[in-house]
């Protein structure tokens, strides 16, 4: 299970930290930027690689969801080739850019697109235990949408960092990063209230009040510091980066990201475990 929600979580921050490298591909950054942030990028793309479950995803492992729910198409040999054609299309990304600098931009959209398929695909491996279709289809689209918020709140944090190597730079690649992380944290918010609905989950959270169970805690944990905290950060983030204050934009954004990954990783342990849109 731990493997499960790991493999989820390092996809879909290495998807989504490509997404908003090819935003700042028009921001004044040398080539190093990209050399640099690329292979941290490739790190995680690599884990995610490694963490594929052997043994099955849907909830295997005596966890609540029978894996015999899932999709018969969606499984490991299907996450595992789908994660590693991303990473192969990110190192060849990275390649262009020490050997054919003109070809990286074509590089760049081509990894991109299939960080999303694989996103994609990996969060309808766990679709087994939602039976309509607009239950599945919320479940793949907050997936890409949860993506691309752990890729903006990681992404911003090494681009505050990099004013630190250059003091010259415009303030505006660092307020694009904080403009669409307060747009993605609040769009996350309402975005996973509308999934709720949608899958009938709703008698699942009236329950939790009750705090009768462990996973009762892990709702909360997911709603409140996970998801609700970041938002009220975040727009604390849009402030400090108009004041220019760009270290302590960037240490806003390394709280409100360790918050905004802890709430996304109890978020797929509730799928993983109880097959949970939260």
């Amino acid at each position: 299970m731990v493997t499960e929600v790991a493999f989820l979580l390092l996809l879909q921050t290495a998807c989504g930290s490509v997404f908003m490298l090819r935003i700042m591909s028009t921001q004044p950054f040398g080539p190093k930027f990209f050399k640099v942030n690329g292979l941290i990028v490739l790190g995680l793309a690599l884990l995610a690689c490694v963490s594929v479950p052997r043994s099955g995803p849907y909830g295997n492992g005596g966890t609540a969801v029978a894996a015999a729910s899932a999709p018969a198409l969606f499984g490991p040999s299907a996450l595992l080739l789908f994660s590693a054609a991303f990473a192969l299309l990110w190192a060849a990304y990275l390649a262009t850019l020490f050997v054919r600098p003109s070809l990286s931009n074509s590089a760049l959209r081509i990894a991109m697109l299939a960080g999303f398929v694989a996103v994609a695909e990996a969060a309808f491996a766990y679709s087994g235990p939602f039976p309509s279709a607009a239950a599945r289809i919320a479940l793949v689209a907050g997936a890409l949408l949860s993506s691309v918020l752990l890729g903006a709140g990681l992404i911003g944090m090494l681009v505050g960092h990099w004013y630190l190597n250059d003091s010259r730079l415009p303030f505006e690649p660092l307020e694009i990063c904080a403009t669409s992380y307060l747009v993605l944290t609040g769009a996350q918010a309402v975005a996973v209230l509308f999934s709720i609905s949608l899958a009938g989950q709703g008698a699942a959270l009236s329950h939790a009040l009750a705090m009768e169970q462990l996973s009762d805690l892990f709702i909360w944990i997911r709603v409140l510091p996970g998801l609700l905290a970041p938002v009220a950060l975040a727009a604390m983030i849009r402030h400090t980066v108009k004041l220019r204050a760009n270290m302590s934009a960037t240490g806003l954004l390394y709280v409100s990201m360790i918050l905004t990954a802890c709430g996304e990783a109890f978020s797929r342990y509730l799928l993983v475990a109880q097959g949970l849109l939260a």
